[in-house]
């Protein structure tokens, strides 16, 4: 807080409280959120003035990434994402869309519309669009502290891989269409081919 980290936060809470808005023109971010985040998640944001508003902690903070959103491009430029961290996401997204594709065979077999499907279709195929860049140069078997199962020859055959990831991602990408168009039919029908063509990538360049 500056110059003013000898305030306690009872001054603090004082000083808001009497502000007319939570986000207090003469208190940094910093000092606004730490003050917020000290109450009980249950409890709103409640003005004490009229046309003030209320607001969860869980949307405060939101909010406030969103008021430090300037500030992103700088970070990007001397933020480095690690070999480790890479991995990692790719592992969970992998969960996700494996958790999303199931979802929306069930759906299918259930009898729902294909409507229903689109937005974990079109989930899907996002995800397909960045798979590939998701394994880049030194983050195979070894060379994180991570296990994985992605094979050398992601790198070593990466024009097929790339092919691989294109024809999954068309794939992904026609089963969208097909949802937002709502053709049940054809959707089911393509559900099987999003399933071959990720099953041909895992064949080839994922192990056991």
């Amino acid at each position: 807080m500056g110059s003013r980290a000898a305030r306690t936060m009872t001054q603090l809470r004082r000083e808001i409280q009497t502000e007319t808005l939570p986000f207090a023109p003469r208190h940094s971010t910093s000092e606004v959120g730490a003050y917020y985040l000290t109450l009980p998640s249950e409890s709103p944001f409640v003005g004490r003035q009229t046309g003030e508003f209320r607001m969860s902690k869980f949307r405060f903070v939101a909010c406030l990434s969103l008021a430090a959103a300037p500030a992103a491009p700088v970070f990007a430029q001397t933020a480095e994402v690690t070999p480790q961290q890479i991995v990692a996401a790719r592992q969970a997204s992998l969960e996700m869309s494996s958790a999303t594709f199931a979802g929306m065979l069930k759906a299918a077999a259930d009898g729902a519309d294909a409507k229903t499907s689109s937005q974990p279709a079109h989930a899907l195929s996002l995800w397909a669009k960045v798979l590939p860049t998701l394994f880049p140069a030194g983050t195979g078997a070894g060379q994180t502290p991570l296990e994985t199962k992605a094979k050398p020859e992601i790198w070593t055959d990466r024009a097929g891989f790339e092919k691989a990831a294109a024809n999954y991602l068309a794939a992904a990408t026609t089963l969208s269409s097909l949802a937002e168009a709502n053709d049940t039919a054809g959707f089911k029908s393509q559900l099987d081919d999003v399933k071959k063509a990720c099953i041909a990538c895992h064949k080839a360049y994922k192990g056991r």
